[in-house]
């Protein structure tokens, strides 16, 4: 084998991992998202709920950069229209993670938040706290989630169903 083959399987590998990383990410943020709505404003549940909400979505947003950068220096080409399929689904989510983590910080400045990075600092506040960021980038981070909260049963059933046609497992077909 060459180093360049190398290197493909080992980049391969690794957005493999990184897409398996994202997955989990993404359940944790789905997963505090719901815990918002239970917790009572202003008390220290609340706080710690929206703090590890947010922290996991800076850690989705390095991933999925990550991601980006790996897909653009070596593109997967699709195998199969099987592969095909759950690649443009993929990266469908990854866009949408993407945005998702770019509106949700504008998001919480607008509602006079620091966007905190667990305890190891927050972000500066690039948009001023008012009403209109709030709400205009509170009302896009919703539709975006609820657009992800739909696409993830549709890959996993796209990933069925594509792996009993090419009888291959349904984990090899996502995500890449």
């Amino acid at each position: 084998m060459n180093a360049s083959a190398n290197t493909a399987a080992s980049d391969r590998s690794l957005t493999t991992a990184i897409g398996w990383m994202l997955l989990i990410v993404v359940g944790n943020i789905l997963y505090t998202a719901l815990l918002i709505p239970e917790t009572p404003m202003g008390s220290l549940g609340r706080n710690l709920v929206d703090r590890m909400h947010m922290s996991w979505g800076l850690v989705a947003l390095i991933l999925v950069l990550l991601r980006f950068w790996l897909l653009w220096r070596d593109p997967a080409p699709a195998t199969d229209t099987a592969s095909g399929i759950m690649r443009d689904i993929s990266i469908a989510l990854y866009i949408a993670v993407l945005l998702l983590c770019i509106v949700g910080p504008i998001r919480g400045w607008g509602e006079g938040y620091k966007v905190p990075f667990f305890n190891l600092g927050t972000l500066p506040n690039l948009v001023p706290a008012i009403y209109e960021v709030r709400v205009v980038a509170g009302y896009t981070h919703s539709a975006i989630s609820f657009f992800v909260t739909g696409l993830i049963p549709v890959a996993l059933v796209m990933a069925v169903v594509l792996g009993w046609r090419t009888g291959q497992p349904f984990y090899r077909l996502f995500p890449r």
